[in-house]
């Protein structure tokens, strides 16, 4: 089978924001403000390429996928051209083979399919980053110009190179059916925007200077517990490995990409993406404290995450669930951090290093990002349908989002409050301040069908 074809895809983002202050109570309408300001907010991009894939199959046991794509878009510099984008894949399904099926172990094995792909894909920069700007200033009562983003002609996008490799168990007539995928995910060219060398006068620019590595595993699980009469219980599991590394920095020094300087997100050579770096209060043997500057507090992302989830159905009730976990991660207790400023909650920090300055103590204000959340939890009900057939069903249902949150911390990791660049920028996270978790809701159901 062969595909091939073109593509388009355009985004616009405009946002506007008009603001007033000293207004008369009670108004509604901005002009009716003595002091109104605005802003506005504009990206836009287009991607588009050409696209061929072959997909060849031999009988439904072995399969082999081939294609590429000639990629383009918008956000590139003047310099670059179009960039090709291969893949290659194949599968083997041992289970179909015929000497297979008829085996003793087909009975408890019920299949196997071995798989493995190639394949890259592209990850353009923030729109506009290509171009050299200027910025409208106000001096002396005058408008006047300064220097805004540098430019890069030569600017491409990051470049992703995956190779994965996996197999697939179906037990018991495909009653449990079991995953397991090794990765290996390479980001060349990756972009970053370190900081210009000061006597350039330049503000830092996006260049194309790093590489990435993301390797791991992820393991799945769906299994019908048990099927018997009216009753049916399964579930649903997933568990992954992540190791994220900056393996190539294209020279450039450690730079902050989010937080702060006392303590922030981190870009360096050998470490993972975006981890949390500050000075580090650390105990001696004699029971003095030495201060540790630059030390790495751990990383904003979760090597270790997953799922977790059922459902049961008995006759015409059906109850289900499903759940997130991830451990590993570090988060900055930013929230506590400033109230320690302010003279509360003192007793966050040893008191023999209450008089120290907090630059040197932020590591007693990190903490474990490890959590379990429910996510969903349900329930719904067929009674069928009405006397004379006029409604041929009722279905009640009641939702539980959000209904529990188990956190290591004392706060919740996975929304941050500070960290986040630019729109549209990267950001890694890992700050708790002046955030609220997602809403726990109920929400009841009736539907009814004619």
């Amino acid at each position: 089978m062969t595909n091939a074809g073109f593509r388009l895809f355009r985004t616009n983002d405009y946002q506007e924001l008009v603001s007033g202050t000293q207004g008369v109570d009670g108004t509604i309408s901005v002009n009716n403000f003595a002091v109104k300001t605005a802003e506005d907010f504009a990206l836009e991009n287009a991607n588009y390429g050409f696209y061929l894939a072959e997909n060849i199959g031999w009988k439904d046991m072995f399969f082999l996928d081939l294609g590429g794509t000639l990629d383009r878009n918008t956000n590139a510099g003047d310099n670059v051209g179009f960039q090709f984008l291969p893949k290659v894949g194949v599968a083997f399904n041992l289970g179909d083979f015929p000497a297979y099926k008829g085996s003793a172990i087909s009975n408890t094995l019920t299949g196997i399919r071995v798989r493995a792909n190639y394949g890259e894909a592209t990850n353009f920069a923030r729109p506009f980053r290509e171009d050299r700007t200027f910025a409208l200033e106000s001096f002396l009562g005058a408008p006047a110009f300064r220097f805004a983003n540098p430019g890069n002609p030569d600017l491409r996008s990051e470049r992703v190179k995956t190779f994965e490799a996996g197999i697939d168990f179906g037990l018991f007539d495909y009653r449990v059916n079991l995953g397991a995928t090794y990765y290996n995910g390479t980001t060349v060219d990756a972009l970053f925007t370190p900081d210009n060398i000061p006597s350039s006068g330049q503000l830092a620019q996006v260049i194309n200077i790093g590489e990435i590595t993301n390797t791991g595993f992820e393991f799945d699980l769906r299994a019908n517990v048990f099927s018997s009469g009216d009753h049916s219980f399964n579930i649903n599991a997933a568990y992954n490995i992540n190791d994220n590394s900056v393996s190539d920095s294209g020279g450039a020094p450690p730079f902050n990409v989010g937080g702060f300087l006392v303590i922030g997100t981190w870009i360096a050579e050998g470490e993972s993406l975006g981890f949390l770096r500050g000075t580090s209060a650390e105990l001696q043997e004699d029971g003095s404290y030495e201060f540790v500057p630059n030390t790495v507090l751990g990383s904003s992302f979760a090597p270790r995450f997953g799922s977790l989830g059922f459902d049961y159905t008995w006759d015409k009730l059906s109850i289900f669930g499903s759940s997130d976990f991830q451990f590993g991660g570090k988060s900055v207790d930013l929230s506590l951090l400033l109230r320690y400023l302010r003279g509360v909650e003192v007793d966050a920090v040893p008191e023999e290093l209450q008089s120290q300055s907090f630059f040197n103590v932020v590591n007693f204000f990190t903490d474990d990002s490890d959590f379990w959340k429910v996510r969903n939890l349900g329930a719904a009900y067929n009674f069928g349908g009405l006397g004379n057939g006029a409604i041929s069903n009722i279905k009640l249902g009641l939702n539980f989002t959000n209904p529990f949150n188990w956190t290591k911390a004392n706060f919740d990791p996975e929304v941050t409050g500070s960290g986040i660049g630019a729109q549209n920028g990267f950001s890694s996270g890992g700050f708790a301040y002046g955030t609220e978790s997602a809403p726990r809701q109920i929400i009841g159901t009736i539907k009814l069908s004619f």
